[in-house]
């Protein structure tokens, strides 16, 4: 079905495991690059909780080159000495670097990796900025741009991690999410540096990635009616980034679906609409 190839990006001790699968016979002339969020790891694209197939052979089998990412201190990429104040500049520069590598690409990012993706996107040079094809964001979080005081700061001295409660709370209540393989699930899960957290939550804490940053590039956010997350953010982000938005019950005529939506039940044929996006943007 595919090759795979597995690099690590970046100097001791931030280095970024990435890997990449490509179709045997072929495939098409522009990647997917995945980019998990907050506590977890590449694993979330890469199998679903019953550890079956996950977005990254259905984007494959789709003749799409693939590339997934444990961001810098998460997962198969080492933890450095400083991963509680590490900010999410690290991840930004490595996941820059890999765009600069990759040629056309089309950036999917989940939750605080939408943020990332954000960053990422503002960062580039016009000259490398033309190689984003398109932006897909899953149930993103809002940019601090859009953020009004936010959440309290975390201390910066521990590594934090969902508890059962939490995960559960946050990313297993919806309907579609596959419950009798919730442990397997929370197993995949990882420590997050508190910095990051802070970097998404708190306005001004980093430099604003600037009103209209998707118009020229075709940009979708996707997300479920059973999230944590309202409508009503996404909706702002769409507004003030020029994104178009989905809901995946409302729009698609999936209903049932919650933060996680690319592990749930149903998330292949979230994958075929995603292509059939792609497609009628004239980009797959």
């Amino acid at each position: 079905m595919s090759i795979d190839r597995v690099v690590y990006v970046g100097r001791p001790p931030h280095q970024m495991y990435v890997a990449q699968r490509t179709p045997m016979h072929g495939g098409r002339g522009v990647s997917v690059l995945f980019v998990h969020g907050a506590g977890h790891t590449g694993v979330c694209w890469e199998f679903l909780p019953d550890g079956t197939e996950g977005w990254r052979d259905s984007f494959v089998r789709r003749g799409f080159p693939v590339i997934t990412v444990d961001l810098p201190g998460h997962g198969r990429s080492p933890m450095p000495p400083d991963f509680p104040a590490m900010r999410l500049d690290r991840a930004v520069a490595a996941l820059t670097e890999v765009v600069a590598e990759a040629g056309p690409l089309i950036i999917v990012g989940h939750s605080m990796g939408g943020h990332v993706t954000d960053r990422v996107v503002a960062s580039l040079p016009a000259e490398q900025r033309g190689a984003v094809r398109a932006v897909v964001l899953v149930a993103p979080v809002s940019p601090p741009d859009l953020v009004a005081g936010g959440g309290p700061l975390r201390e910066e001295a521990e590594p934090v991690r969902f508890d059962r409660e939490t995960a559960y709370a946050l990313f297993a209540k919806s309907e579609r999410f596959p419950k009798a393989h919730f442990e397997n699930y929370y197993r995949s899960l990882v420590p997050e540096s508190p910095a990051s957290y802070n970097d998404f939550q708190q306005a001004g804490g980093v430099p604003p990635v600037g009103e209209g940053l998707y118009r020229q590039i075709p940009s979708l956010i996707v997300g479920g009616e059973q999230d944590f997350i309202p409508e009503a953010n996404w909706q702002r982000r769409a507004d003030y980034l020029g994104m178009e938005l989905v809901m995946l019950g409302r729009d698609w005529g999936m209903p049932g679906h919650g933060h996680m939506l690319m592990i749930e039940e149903g998330a292949d044929a979230i994958a075929s609409r995603i292509v059939d996006w792609l497609s009628a943007k004239g980009i797959a």
